[in-house]
């Protein structure tokens, strides 16, 4: 064996061993590529689907919409009796038979008596609505809404329900401003009135309602919150023990009266000079001898009572 072989052997192995470190990592960065492609592939096939979509909803926007079926309208005037059935003889009213074909029961009758020797298209359409306003359109009923905003009052409710029927009522009337303030007003109850006097007047009508609706509502929580205290003062009322008078009899002792003897039997009344006397020298009042006072007095009468 050549001795130059035994040498050049390590370098061989050092070189197939940095050839090995290069396959790995040539292999790595292979693997490293394809899932970097396999994400991308991914990628692209959300953004397609994404697109088909977004398309087919342009498509279908474009496209002409179907016409729904309109909903049978209501009627004019239905009086009583059955419906009757909507004209649908166009030759009869040429040119507005789709106007009558919503007209009902006696607003029905009235187009066919008045279009009876008449044909349709001869009548101009501002001509219809001004008689058909002149049949249907009664204008009492703003008068009868102004009637009931007068009458109209709170009563037990609160502000927020009487306010809905105001503001309702006040749709179909044309009062000013001034007026609908002053008929809300009138309508609220006598304690919301007295809360209002003691406040600054509203700018508007919206202001006064607001601010009465928050006097109501505080009125309400406090009210409320009086009767809860009231009962729990029942309730433990009801609960505490029955107090049991005392059965000791009250004494009265009388240790000393000042004031003169008002009746000695068998005496005359004493002088204001003997009574003050009796006082200084220690003696009862009432016999005038000493060692006892007028209370216990032995020849006094027990049953007489002194203020």
């Amino acid at each position: 064996m050549d001795p130059t072989d035994n040498q050049d052997t390590p370098t061989i192995q050092q070189a197939l061993s940095h050839q090995g470190r290069l396959l790995g990592q040539h292999e790595q960065s292979i693997l490293a590529l394809h899932a970097s492609n396999q994400q991308l592939s991914q990628q692209v096939t959300v953004l397609t689907e994404q697109i088909s979509a977004w398309l087919s909803l342009q498509s279908n926007a474009s496209a002409q919409p179907a016409q729904p079926t309109p909903p049978s309208p209501q009627q004019v005037e239905q009086g009583p009796g059955p419906r009757e059935p909507a004209i649908s003889d166009p030759e009869h009213f040429a040119g507005q038979s789709e106007l009558c074909g919503l007209m009902r029961g006696r607003a029905l009758k009235w187009a066919e008596a008045r279009f009876s020797n008449t044909v349709m298209h001869e009548v101009r359409y501002r001509d219809f609505v001004k008689e058909i306003k002149q049949v249907f359109d009664h204008p009492d009923y703003r008068s009868d809404a102004s009637v009931k905003l007068m009458s109209l009052s709170q009563g037990q409710r609160s502000v927020s329900d009487y306010s809905i029927d105001f503001w309702t009522l006040k749709a179909e009337v044309d009062w000013t401003e001034q007026a609908l303030r002053a008929a809300f007003t009138k309508g609220l109850s006598d304690q919301i009135k007295d809360e209002l006097m003691s406040r600054d007047e509203p700018d508007d009508l919206e202001s006064l309602i607001s601010l009465a609706n928050k006097i109501d509502n505080r009125i309400r929580a406090r009210r409320k919150e009086r009767d809860n205290s009231a009962r729990s003062s029942t309730r433990t009322t009801a609960l505490s023990p029955p107090i049991r008078p005392s059965r000791q009899p009250i004494r009265f002792e009388v240790d000393q009266i000042d004031g003169p003897e008002p009746m000695q039997l068998g005496r005359a009344h004493l002088t204001p000079e003997e009574l003050q006397r009796r006082r200084q020298a220690g003696e009862c009042l009432y016999c005038g001898k000493s060692g006892h006072f007028l209370a216990s007095c032995p020849t006094r009468p027990k049953d007489r009572a002194h203020p």
